[in-house]
């Protein structure tokens, strides 16, 4: 017989990811079905968005988790915190696929494509540009990859020599953050015609915009708020735009099919 999984969530991966999971052979079950007659859950990232209800659902998030029973396993984006407890003490597999390994580096690779399409949307002509990395994890590493296929000179700027030390292995100019950011140094920033934030934290700061081009573009990826003063652009009438969910924006599908890979290592199918 086979292994029953419950989706919830409007989220367009999702829809994707259940198709693949179909075709492994998974009973898919949805919303407005008894939803708890299932081995298997896969919850939308981030589980809610209003820490009452299951995002772009109306099942309440205090419902679904008295209606949980031992031995199941759910599968979800940046779980709340009272979720994780609640399964952490009652047996429940909570697992946050936003943290897996494989996930995260595939979607690294379509955020790079993203953000880089949103560029050029914009106007960024990255041919022989001279463009500059903050932060070399796996969105670091990414847009690195595509602005040197494009053809775009690229430096990376880093705080650690660890990480100086693979940006000169993969062959991009690095430079550390405290260097740059530390000195008064306009000559040697202003040269940058693009700027790709990755860290989620107040990098770049009006002092550190400052010694930027007054023509500069900056996109960044991390976090909400972000590593950029907006405020401080908006104001000096510098371009820069937060960009956040990539991957379900733009490839819902390649995502979604990403997405419904760890579920299938993660039960052996």
């Amino acid at each position: 017989m086979a292994k029953k999984l419950t989706v919830l969530g409007d989220d367009q991966r999702l829809a994707y990811a259940s198709k693949r999971l179909t075709d492994a052979g998974l009973h898919i079950t949805g919303a407005g079905e008894n939803i708890f007659d299932a081995d298997y859950f896969l919850l939308p990232v981030p589980v809610t968005a209003d820490g009452i209800r299951i995002k772009g659902t109306q099942v309440k998030l205090n419902d679904f988790m008295d209606g949980l029973t031992k031995e199941k396993t759910i599968f979800c984006g940046m779980p709340p915190e009272n979720l994780v407890k609640y399964c952490s003490v009652r047996n429940i597999i909570c697992f946050d696929y936003m943290q897996d390994e494989t996930l995260t580096e595939k979607n690294a690779v379509l955020t790079a494509r993203g953000i880089i399409s949103e560029a050029v949307y914009q106007g960024a002509v990255l041919r022989e540009s001279s463009s500059l990395v903050i932060g070399y994890g796996h969105c670091g590493k990414a847009i690195a990859k595509e602005l040197e296929a494009l053809g775009a000179h690229t430096e990376v700027m880093v705080r650690r020599s660890e990480s100086y030390e693979a940006v000169r292995t993969d062959g991009y100019g690095a430079v550390y953050m405290f260097d740059l950011l530390s000195k008064e140094d306009k000559n040697r920033m202003n040269k940058y015609s693009y700027v790709f934030n990755t860290v989620p934290a107040p990098v770049l700061n009006p002092s550190a915009i400052r010694l930027l081009s007054e023509n500069v573009m900056i996109f960044d990826i991390a976090s909400k708020p972000g590593g950029t003063d907006f405020d401080y652009c908006r104001e000096h009438d510098i371009f820069a735009s937060l960009s956040l969910g990539i991957p379900g924006r733009h490839y819902p599908k390649e995502a979604g099919d990403i997405i419904a890979g760890v579920v299938l290592e993660r039960i052996n199918l």
